[in-house]
């Protein structure tokens, strides 16, 4: 990770197929404005209007691949998206909770899974991370949850719960 005018910049990309998961979860939108267009162009209407959308999705996908970026800073996982309103956010080590990986069909055709980062807080996942190759995703994991342990082990934090005892 490299920084600029002292603060992180993340420099981890998405999988490089990334932009066909976008472009297939916009399909499903675009279905009802397909159906009235072709219902339109019974009647003379604008088929040509899809035109623009069916360039658009490969483009939009594309996009945010080229703009999307995570990293591994010194206190949290760094999240960089957007080109021109930029959000960097920062989710720090202690409160992630869980990494989950979600893989469709889709993903284990292409072997590539989607990375839920949920903490303490609840309320669904703090981030994901669309598309990542499998091993990629096994690393973030542990890479994650290597650098929480060593914030824990650097602050005296205990887990809330203790580690059982063997009796003997």
């Amino acid at each position: 990770m490299r920084y600029e005018n002292g603060h992180p910049v993340p420099e981890r990309r998405l999988h490089p197929l990334s932009w066909v998961f976008h472009l297939a979860g916009g399909l499903g939108a675009m279905i009802p404005l397909a159906v009235a267009a072709a219902l339109g162009a019974e009647r003379g209407g604008a088929l040509w209007m899809l035109v623009p959308l069916v360039l658009l999705g490969p483009l939009a996908g594309l996009w945010h691949q080229w703009v999307y970026r995570y990293d591994y800073g010194p206190e949290g996982l760094l999240i960089r998206e957007g080109l021109v309103f930029r959000n960097l956010r920062q989710i720090d080590y202690r409160r992630i909770e869980n990494i989950d990986t979600e893989r469709t069909l889709l993903h284990r055709l292409l072997g590539v899974a989607d990375v839920k980062v949920e903490t303490s807080s609840g309320g669904g996942a703090e981030a994901t991370i669309r598309v990542l190759s499998v091993a990629g995703a096994e690393a973030l994991s542990e890479a994650v949850f290597a650098r929480r342990r060593a914030l824990r082990g650097e602050n005296g934090d205990q887990d809330a719960t203790p580690e059982p005892v063997a009796a003997g």
